[in-house]
């Protein structure tokens, strides 16, 4: 009898239908697989294609499917297996493991790749070889995978072609005797670790000798390089789905996200107008002046400072994104009882605006990002955002256009935090910006700096 494989795992696992990457690449994996099932038993599904080779598919309750295959040759079995992890409607895991006997060895070979999307978000690539002396092999291997193997994970967002590689290489070869080797590559330069007897030595160096490797499991690396290659595939077929319109409505999208930031050099930044600091100035800052100010900025203190650390392209491109939802939500500034709900509204504004730019999933990833603030980029994007506004209020006081009077109806006048700055002694609307936002610049000394430095010298002078 024939099945529909993709149906059956589809009623058992019903996440797999919201997943339209997953789905796509299980039909990539499905797609040699015999139909014709020997049996079914305990979420498994049985087939046997030859005598010399096995093929099982089971269907697990956490959204994973793992499709195994056994190669049995010259008496020994090498051992395949290809896992999808439905994690959510956006996100999956694919690994593939591939086990090899040898007769002085035992080799296992490990690749796990991360989607968000058609997004490859984390990589990890291992070889781990096993003396066959070890009395528990089973329980000593699962244990290592589990607590160990699954460690060594690279971020980041690396081409199919140039994955970052990490090498496991374990003997044990007397009981008390451990060695480990471990190669890792990081910043274009690779790390060689050398574990031997509890004692450990580190050193750079220029190349990998990968012969020994790939003469041991060069059948498994042609295997996950198959698999990759058909990932690689399925991600440009998706793309290119979504890039299938006309000319026409390519230019269309442009131009109508083009304008819709433009409408950003329209909105006056409410911060400054008569119902808060009433800034006596004949044209006040736009949203569009407040973004290139903070992207100046950003690039002034990666430039002064030492931010190696910082990659500051994208600094500069969540700055250049971060208020564009404010063309339809408006400027919400401090103290405005719709600050609790801007957070909210804002982001579903942002994915209006860029709902029709190819790469949308990329820019409200890292307008979330920014927003959440939990990565240095973000943080220092967001230091840059809030130092802007305090430097702008210390500019239009030694330019004469700040003041304390007829500030009666100022929300941010009024409020608790300000009064008790004004009633230590402070006694300029540049000091209640500065000493309100102080707190927030703790986490990085160089930007306490630079706020200081500004509250003490007449930035007129320093412009002239």
């Amino acid at each position: 009898m024939k099945y529909d494989l993709l149906q059956i795992i589809k009623d058992k696992i019903k996440i797999l239908e919201k997943n339209k990457m997953a789905t796509m690449v299980l039909e990539k994996m499905l797609k040699d697989t015999p139909t014709n099932i020997g049996k079914f038993e305990a979420d498994t599904l049985y087939f046997t294609k030859t005598k010399k080779e096995t093929v099982c598919l089971e269907l697990f309750p956490n959204n994973r499917i793992d499709i195994g295959k056994d190669v049995y040759e010259n008496e020994s079995m090498e051992n395949y297996k290809t896992s999808i992890i439905v994690k959510n409607e956006k996100s999956f895991d694919f690994q593939s493991y591939l086990s090899i006997p040898g007769k002085e060895y035992h080799a296992l070979m490990a690749v796990t790749l991360s989607f968000e999307g058609t997004k490859l978000v984390n990589t990890n690539f291992g070889i781990w070889n096993y003396d066959l002396k070890i009395n528990d092999f089973n329980e000593y291997f699962s244990n290592f995978l589990e607590n160990e193997a699954l460690d060594h994970t690279v971020l980041g967002y690396p081409s199919f072609i140039k994955i970052q590689e990490e090498i496991h290489h374990d003997l044990r070869l007397f009981p008390d005797y451990y060695e480990r080797h471990e190669i890792s590559s990081y910043n274009g330069k690779f790390i060689y670790d050398q574990y031997i007897d509890g004692v450990n030595e580190r050193k750079i160096i220029d190349e990998i000798n990968f012969n020994g490797i790939i003469t041991m499991a060069d059948k498994g690396l042609e295997f996950f390089m198959a698999n990759i290659l058909k990932i690689n595939n399925l991600l440009t077929e998706l793309e290119k789905s979504k890039q299938n319109i006309s000319e026409d409505e390519k230019l269309g999208n442009l131009v109508d996200f083009y304008v819709n930031a433009l409408a950003l050099k329209d909105i006056i930044r409410t911060g400054w107008d008569k119902e808060h600091w009433n800034v006596l100035k004949e044209r006040l800052e736009s949203v569009a002046e407040h973004t290139y100010s903070t992207m100046i900025l950003a690039v002034g203190m990666h430039s002064v400072f030492d931010y190696r650390n910082i990659d500051i392209d994208k600094v500069i491109k969540m700055l250049l994104i971060h208020d564009l939802g404010e063309k339809n939500i408006g400027d919400i500034p401090e103290f405005d009882p719709r600050k609790n709900s801007k957070k909210e509204r804002e982001l579903l504004a942002f994915k209006e605006i860029v709902s029709s730019l190819p790469n949308k999933e990329e820019l409200v990833d890292l307008f979330i990002e920014f927003s959440e603030m939990e990565t240095p980029e973000s943080i220092y994007a967001n230091l840059c955002d809030k130092m802007d506004c305090d430097i702008m209020a210390k500019v239009n006081e030694d330019n004469g256009y700040n003041h304390l009077d007829d500030q009666e109806n100022n929300p941010a006048y009024k409020s608790e935090e300000v009064q008790k700055i004004l009633n230590s002694g402070f006694n300029t609307v540049a000091d209640c910006f500065i000493e309100y936002d102080a707190k927030h610049y703790q986490v990085d000394d160089n930007f306490m700096k630079v706020l200081r430095y500004v509250q003490s010298n007449n930035t007129k002078k320093i412009g002239d």
